[in-house]
């Protein structure tokens, strides 16, 4: 049974988009690997952005500087 455990930042993600990337991550687990859909589990986790860093700095405080 596979899991796919799919981070990002927090970005206002609508359930329409998570629904979409979770579809596809199925399809190509289906597709390629000839795994059942119905048997692979999706997790899509919203990382607050003030948690995640790259290098020395937030995402938060990168995104603001936009």
């Amino acid at each position: 049974m596979p899991y796919v455990h799919v981070q990002v930042a927090e970005n206002d993600y609508s359930d329409d988009q998570k629904r979409a990337v979770m579809k596809r991550i199925v399809e190509a687990l289906d597709e390629e690997m000839g795994r059942a859909p119905q048997s692979t589990n999706v997790v899509i986790q919203e990382i607050p952005k003030e948690n995640w860093g790259v290098g020395f700095e937030t995402i938060a405080s990168m995104w603001s500087k936009r």
